[in-house]
């Protein structure tokens, strides 16, 4: 993908998809007329309809835009995904610690539940934890949650688990967890009330397994947010956005080996 993309006012000299995104974060939702017309009249450039038709597939392939009819747009998705970046470009600017995570990463800290969701799902969407693609998704929790109050990343959640049609045990069985175990149940199979004593909670995932040890103040916080005074209560959303975003610290420790994690999944399913 182009940098001008990126560094949208960088440069003069943009490529005809850079222009394109600029006319689209602009006005939303133009064609491709519209858009070779817009290019000519803000940029002085002029551009062949054929050569901006092959930018904008170029670009769909690249699930940068979407097109309804003869229309094209900017995928949320993108933006946020493009959001990311910039973030950490901004941490990198001023000099704060960033995590490269690939295949070889076995320990990880993570500030909170939401960097831990967002980690979940950049595991799970792009097989991290699979490297084999042997599939099989396990989940062994203290509490269910979901990690996005943002729609489009609660929607590619959605999918990634109808993909993978996860199994979940959950010590808790909280009101908050039965009403959680409403939308996790159109996935797969859950249990709550789990007898088990294990010091974390656990991600199995093909021949990975991801062990996650949460503060115990985190662990008190949710305890709290998730029984019946918690959910009635009238400060519920500070409560929740307290318990998601406060910076408790979360490490996971990831052990990529078959027999430990046929081992760790055959524990899960025999309390089903």
């Amino acid at each position: 993908m182009d940098f001008d993309l990126l560094f949208l006012a960088a440069s003069k000299d943009q490529s005809t998809k850079g222009l394109i995104i600029r006319c689209l974060a602009a006005h939303n939702e133009l064609t491709n007329v519209q858009l070779q017309s817009m290019i000519r009249k803000e940029f002085g450039k002029r551009i062949s309809y054929q050569a901006i038709r092959q930018a904008l597939m170029e670009l769909l392939d690249e699930h940068v835009l979407a097109k309804n009819a003869k229309i094209y747009s900017i995928k949320p998705q993108w933006v946020l995904d493009l959001k990311d970046i910039v973030d950490t470009l901004d941490k990198s600017l001023k000099r704060q610690n960033i995590q490269i995570v690939d295949k070889t990463t076995t320990q990880i800290q993570l500030k909170n539940l939401y960097e831990l969701g967002h980690f979940i799902l950049f595991g799970l969407d792009y097989k991290y934890f699979d490297l084999k693609k042997k599939g099989g998704l396990l989940l062994q929790l203290n509490h269910l949650w979901i990690p996005f109050s943002d729609m489009h990343r609660r929607e590619r959640l959605t999918s990634i688990f109808k993909e993978n049609n996860p199994k979940v045990v959950v010590k808790s069985k909280s009101p908050a967890d039965k009403i959680l175990k409403k939308w996790y149940s159109t996935f797969g199979p859950v249990k709550l009330g789990a007898r088990f004593q294990s010091v974390c909670e656990y991600i199995v995932h093909g021949d990975s397994v991801v062990e996650i040890f949460m503060d115990p103040g985190l662990k008190k916080k949710m305890d709290q947010v998730y029984g019946l005074k918690g959910i009635v209560s009238l400060d519920l959303f500070n409560q929740l956005s307290d318990m998601t975003y406060k910076e408790y610290g979360i490490q996971l420790v990831i052990t990529r080996n078959a027999k430990i994690a046929d081992q760790v999944r055959n524990q899960i399913e025999k309390q089903f």
